[in-house]
């Protein structure tokens, strides 16, 4: 009994699954850690910022590591840019104050 090219093709067809993600923050903020000085670029599209350090001295942006691994130790100033309306910014303190 031969297959017909419709039985063939269905027979190789995958279904398809989708899945539900968790809530996604799309970050739209650059860092740059130079001299001693951690610059935060955030674009228009950025709502909340938050800035804190672990209870190691790292600093965080948003709950994430910053690229080059500032800490409290290693930053003497901290510059915050943002574009378009007005934003949250959040200097969290809860872990510790920003000083050696």
């Amino acid at each position: 009994m031969s297959r017909t090219r419709h039985q063939i093709r269905q027979s190789t067809l995958r279904s398809l699954r989708m899945e539900a993600l968790e809530q996604r923050l799309l970050l739209s903020c650059t860092t740059e850690f130079a001299e001693g000085v951690l610059t935060i670029s955030c674009d228009e599209e950025t709502e909340n910022v938050v800035v804190q350090r672990d209870t190691d001295g790292a600093i965080t942006l948003n709950g994430e590591g910053v690229a080059d691994d500032p800490t409290i130790n290693s930053t003497d100033g901290i510059v915050i840019l943002t574009e378009g309306d007005l934003q949250n910014i959040t200097i969290d303190l809860s872990n510790g104050p920003f000083a050696p």
